[in-house]
């Protein structure tokens, strides 16, 4: 039974290779290091060497533990399958009566350790070699305390080994289809989780530096106010107090860019694409309750009406965008006393590049 799907196994420990050795096809590893970048660079934070260098020390730490993880998981998976292969070998010299014992015990032990090992405590499995390790035997044990102690009391082991073929499809690969959906959330989602995060931190971490500067302890919470205290009693050029004080910036970082579990990028990705779901919806039904609208303007703006250069506006209205994307046309003319009725009508008319009419 298990024989049949030789050539599939030996493709998919190929694909479970190529994860292994992905130092070398640069494949399976997130891609967020050219996002997290433009968001430095778009909230103008490459300016400030330190912060920006304990940004992309936190998420290279995060990266690195996200990729180990990956890396054992593989091997764990490589070595699973192969073990597979062995028995798959040896199938058919196995006497009848002890087949359907040896499928329900391999049932068990496949269905166990997806659950216990890839899902439950895959952090823990597969943060270090040797637990990844420690992973197989486990698997190995299962199947032994499976065979000898569980497949006997059973009184319908024939379910069981109808289930062989199927349980054997989603051990091998439900595994990989997590690992793709890991790598896709820890690319594009990881860097738009970061950036939401980030301006909290980086208004605590400018109160700090002001602190410092103005030598005032007041201005910080309680975690920055012992360490910069004990910076103005022991000199801030202290080799001591100010690695104290980096350590606690470190720190801080690393709890603002290392989620505990994937799935905390997945939910905050969720909830991202559902507000600007929202956002979109509740603009358009604005757009039409205000599309007959007259805006009023202050009298001495009126005249200037006139000779506003609405091309010359409109590309300074895509600028202003680029750097927040809620931001729409009414609201640029609002902010800068134009005529939102004016400039959407010149945007129909004439058609520029970049069409935005909201």
């Amino acid at each position: 039974m298990i024989s049949e799907f030789s050539s599939f196994l030996e493709f998919l420990a190929a694909i479970y290779t190529s994860m292994y050795f992905d130092k070398v096809f640069d494949f399976w590893s997130p891609k967020y290091k050219n996002n997290l970048h433009e968001a430095l660079e778009k909230n103008n934070w490459t300016k400030d060497t330190l912060f920006s260098n304990n940004l992309k020390t936190a998420c290279n730490e995060w990266y690195n533990g996200v990729r180990k993880s990956m890396l054992n998981k593989a091997a764990f998976m490589i070595l699973s399958i192969v073990a597979i292969l062995v028995f798959a070998g040896f199938e058919d010299s196995i006497e009848e009566n002890l087949r359907s014992s040896y499928y329900t015990a391999f049932v068990l032990t496949w269905t166990f350790t997806f659950f216990l090992i890839l899902v439950v405590f895959r952090s823990l499995f597969f943060s270090k070699v040797k637990m990844m390790f420690l992973a197989l035997l486990l698997e190995a044990a299962l199947f032994v305390v499976s065979f000898k102690y569980i497949v006997p009391v059973l009184p319908d082991t024939y379910r069981l080994y109808d289930y062989t073929r199927i349980t054997l499809l989603l051990f091998t690969l439900l595994p990989l289809t997590i690992q793709i959906i890991a790598s896709w959330l820890s690319s594009t989602p990881y860097s738009k989780y970061v950036e939401k995060r980030l301006p909290s931190f980086k208004k605590e971490y400018d109160v700090a530096q002001t602190s410092l500067k103005t030598r005032d302890a007041s201005l910080v919470n309680d975690e920055f106010k012992e360490v910069i205290t004990a910076m103005f009693v022991q000199g801030e050029t202290s080799d001591t107090s100010m690695q104290k004080y980096q350590e606690l910036l470190r720190k801080k970082m690393l709890t603002t860019c290392q989620p505990k579990t994937i799935s905390v990028i997945l939910w905050s990705w969720i909830l991202f694409q559902f507000e600007y779901l929202l956002d979109k919806l509740f603009k358009r039904q604005s757009e039409e309750l205000e599309e007959n609208v007259v805006y009023e303007m202050p009298a001495q703006f009126r005249a200037q009406q006139t000779n506003i250069d609405y091309a010359e506006e409109y590309k300074k209205y895509r600028a202003e965008k680029e750097l927040d994307w809620k931001l729409n046309i009414r609201e640029y003319c609002k902010k800068h006393n134009l005529s939102p009725s004016a400039m959407i009508s010149w945007v129909k008319e004439n058609k520029p590049s970049g069409k935005d009419t909201k």
